[in-house]
């Protein structure tokens, strides 16, 4: 009876390391640096930073949103894009606007911030999001110059994106333009290149948030492949980069795959 009362106090201890440690991990944002070398980016954009978020998920002025504002305060890009949900699940609106009065004003990015709506990004929060001056794609592409050449951004209205949405998306773009596409979910990835769009950044698949050895992600969010959980893939001539998010979702821990700042330079691919 002893050595089952020690094993069984054992096993429990472990489990209440792992809990600890995996709600240790939601507060611990790591930026992570990633070079994407693209074919058709113009000349005047090699080297174009872009700092991509996804899934805050905010909680008003909480431990992982400071976490967050203090990683980014007196970093410089480019660009900054958001892939949606603002809002976490039962979030309330003033939490979300605690939550971009602490995130928003530690981001600065030349050409601002751009953004595409998640499936927890009710109207209000919309409206929250375009006061703060984040530019919310729904639908829709804007350009971004340098020196006489451009590229173009676009923003899918539905966190899946099909076929019609990305082809609303990029209506206005110029036939043989680079194009970006920002979707919540990385199945858009998969009508976007097939509209030949070159780079799409995606979020909402949290990486997995739990990811365990042998195993890999416990939950992917994606129907085109587990290896578009997380990270940088590609689906034919489309670079696909999918940011594990800041929030979570469900369980309110985080293992094998911490919140994440991503930082993207995009490189013109030498022949």
């Amino acid at each position: 009876m002893t050595r089952r009362l020690t094993t069984l106090f054992l096993a429990l201890l472990a489990i209440a390391a792992v809990i600890a440690r995996g709600v240790r991990e939601t507060r611990e944002v790591e930026a992570r640096p990633v070079e994407v070398s693209l074919a058709r980016l113009p000349e005047a954009f090699d080297g174009y930073r872009i700092l991509l978020l996804s899934c805050l998920h905010l909680e008003g002025n909480g431990e992982t949103e400071r976490a967050l504002a203090g990683l980014l305060k007196g970093r410089e890009f480019d660009l900054a894009l958001i892939a949606g949900d603002f809002r976490r699940s039962q979030g309330t609106l003033e939490q979300t606007r605690l939550g971009l009065d602490t995130v928003l004003p530690a981001i600065r990015a030349k050409d601002g911030i751009l953004a595409c709506r998640g499936n927890h990004d009710t109207p209000s929060i919309i409206r929250l999001v375009r006061e703060r001056g984040v530019g919310l794609l729904v639908g829709e592409a804007i350009a971004i110059h340098r020196d006489q050449t451009a590229i173009w951004v676009a923003g899918v209205s539905e966190p899946r994106g099909d076929a019609a949405d990305v082809s609303r998306a990029l209506r206005d773009v110029p036939t043989g333009a680079f194009k970006v596409l920002i979707g919540h979910n990385p199945d858009v990835a998969a009508p976007a290149s097939a509209a030949g769009v070159d780079l799409v950044l995606a979020g909402d698949t949290h990486g997995g948030q739990i990811v365990l050895p042998l195993v890999g992600a416990v939950v992917t969010k994606t129907t085109i492949g587990r290896r578009f959980v997380y990270g940088l893939n590609r689906l034919g001539n489309t670079w696909v980069y999918t940011n594990p998010g800041i929030g979570t979702t469900g369980l309110k821990l985080r293992l094998g795959r911490p919140p994440e700042a991503t930082i993207l330079t995009l490189r013109r691919a030498r022949s």
